[in-house]
């Protein structure tokens, strides 16, 4: 009836630590470190999100770079962060220069670090659009986490920082960084499809990618490609979650041996009711649903239905059972000519507390 789920894992870039800057990345979030694979297991990664702003003095020249972090790996008292510039148009991320790395503390979780925009010391970058990023791992002992943050659009020309924001050519169709353009205008509120970027993405009413969070029924994951056919973890939420292309999370329905409820959460060590088969069944702590065993006093089938007004034969106990009308098992009690016990087992060769004797196959010796 059902199969099993494909757990999915997305294909990860890998880049060495401390490697010479001129990375070209397609998704600077994407960038993972050369791991042996006995040491290196993508499920125990931790994505922490390093929060930055921009300010500008425009009377000093300077730029100011805020960033923050939350979460530090333990028995670490202090996360070490370089910066980088992230050019939007040729997604190639290199070194910041003249910038020292934010040092982060639990007792300062947020560094602050002022930019002279009036140096050319920026030789190395071609005018354009860049984003300041932060970016690194941290390794065991103290686990696996991947640190990564960014800052709105900053614009360099002979070799300066000349200010925030972007500048478009009006011409321009497409992907510009994280907005998409329509002859130079910025696109709102709506779904993007295009041939320079597979799949389906979201800009919200600023024109900025939706990424890592709903739309409607719909999920967009890290680098804003909207999920499909998939399953999704949302840690907001705390569940599991199955997104098909065309009307979103999944509700009220399996997908193979895992169920969806009304909310579109997978079911996990609870018991729901499914309408169209008109049963009970029990999903396990791990989603899928519970077979040929006990759940306290009912029982679930080899099918996963709860049994109901039936007998059934537990192998692991060697014995019959009756399931009431109700699922649970029946005790202490007379079904036709056949005694259940306290325990819910079925007698045999033996004699009833209310002085009948039954046979080998249970049946009362008349």
């Amino acid at each position: 009836m059902m199969k099993m789920k494909t757990v999915l894992v997305s294909a990860l870039f890998i880049f060495a630590v401390g490697t010479a800057a001129l990375v070209n990345v397609q998704e600077v979030m994407a960038a993972t470190p050369k791991l042996a694979k006995s040491d290196y297991d993508p499920a125990k990664v931790k994505n922490l999100k390093v929060q930055m702003n921009l300010s500008q003095d425009t009377s000093s020249g300077k730029l100011k770079i805020t960033a923050s972090i939350d979460t530090f790996p333990e028995g670490m008292n202090e996360v070490s962060i370089p910066f980088f510039l992230f050019n939007v148009k040729t997604q190639v991320t290199e070194k910041f220069p003249g910038l020292a790395d934010a040092i982060f503390t639990p007792s300062q979780p947020s560094v602050t670090r002022e930019y002279d925009m009036n140096q050319a010391n920026l030789n190395a970058f071609a005018d354009g659009e860049y984003r300041i990023v932060l970016r690194d791992w941290k390794q065991p002992p103290y686990g696996y986490y991947r640190y990564y943050g960014h800052t709105e659009i900053v614009t360099i020309q002979d070799h300066k920082m000349v200010g925030t924001g972007t500048h478009i050519d009006q011409a321009k169709n497409g992907w510009f960084g994280n907005s998409y353009y329509k002859n130079g205008v910025k696109a709102r509120n709506e779904y993007i499809r295009s041939s320079d970027r597979r799949g389906v993405y979201y800009v919200d009413s600023d024109g900025n990618l939706v990424e890592n969070k709903w739309f409607g029924n719909f999920y967009f994951k890290p680098g804003g490609l909207m999920a499909q056919q998939e399953w999704i973890y949302d840690k907001n939420y705390g569940a599991w979650y199955y997104i098909l292309a065309q009307s979103g999370y999944v509700k009220n329905a399996w997908i193979g041996n895992y169920y969806l409820k009304s909310d579109g959460k997978m079911a996990q060590s609870e018991w729901i009711y499914d309408n169209y088969y008109k049963s009970y069944y029990y999903l396990t702590s791990n989603g899928s649903y519970a077979r040929n065993a006990w759940i306290g006093n009912y029982y679930l089938k080899s099918n996963g239905k709860m049994a109901k007004s039936e007998w059934i034969y537990d192998r692991n106990y060697g014995a019959y059972y009756y399931l009431t009308s109700e699922g649970s098992y029946a005790r202490n009690t007379w079904v036709g000519d056949y005694y259940l016990k306290a325990n819910g087992k079925m007698a045999v060769n033996e004699r009833t507390p209310d002085g009948y004797r039954v046979d080998g196959s249970g049946k009362w010796i008349r």
